[in-house]
């Protein structure tokens, strides 16, 4: 069930509401990004967290689909699944992988900024099993290729903005560390920003809420092969 939270924390995480500020953030979506955000640091030693939002070309007669969405989330998906290192400046491919064994794991959770604008965009969290410091500029390169290649254009740059102006874009978290709880409720607290229920009124047709990586079936049941969730 979906409701608005306009407490400071949530589930025992920090979080961006404020009843004196107006400020709420839909449950929904942050059940679906702190069950992810649970389950990774149950299932790693490290993770990595980026935030980024999407958009269209101004100039774009056409706005972001579902479909877009879609591709978006499996495009990267297997980007980053892949563990190739992203090429060096005039380098076209790389075939180079990162050094160690490990699965990356990515989670993806998307938001829809529904405003009545023209061109909404897309608020978007991706989590990554992390063990080999993996840079965030390399995570930036990969969601700006798949953006691009969602949308079926050369370049996405300037498409894609990772939320860096007031601050990192991105928190690497290690459970093993003392003070984890500090980068842990700065990460929540930045994620939560998704959730955010300012710009999410629009209802119409075809609009959704939150869309993004399956939660994984535990290990104990089934197994889900589904990387992606369209509801």
């Amino acid at each position: 069930m979906n409701e608005i939270t306009f407490e400071d924390r949530y589930r025992g995480y920090k979080i961006n509401s404020d009843m004196d500020r107006g400020l709420g953030c839909h449950t929904k979506i942050l059940d679906r990004y702190l069950d992810h955000f649970e389950d990774m640091m149950e299932k790693h030693a490290r993770i990595r967290q980026v935030r980024f939002d999407l958009r269209v070309p101004q100039e774009s007669s056409e706005d972001i689909t579902s479909e877009n969405i879609s591709k978006f989330v499996n495009f990267l998906t297997k980007d980053i699944d892949r563990k190739n290192k992203m090429p060096g400046k005039g380098k076209k491919k790389s075939t180079e992988k990162f050094s160690g064994r490990h699965d990356p794991d990515p989670r993806i959770i998307l938001a829809e900024e529904k405003n009545i604008s023209k061109h909404h965009h897309i608020h978007g969290v991706v989590l990554i099993n992390d063990p080999c410091k993996q840079s965030a500029h390399d995570i930036h390169m990969r969601i700006e290729r798949q953006w691009g290649n969602a949308l079926e254009i050369s370049d996405a740059r300037g498409l894609v903005d990772f939320c860096n102006k007031k601050g990192p874009s991105d928190y690497r978290i290690d459970r093993n560390d003392e003070s984890k709880m500090e980068v842990i409720n700065s990460a929540t607290f930045q994620a939560s920003y998704i959730s955010k229920m300012n710009g999410k009124e629009d209802p119409r047709p075809g609009a959704w809420l939150v869309k993004g990586t399956r939660l994984p079936k535990k290990a104990d049941g089934p197994n889900d092969e589904e990387k992606t969730d369209e509801k």
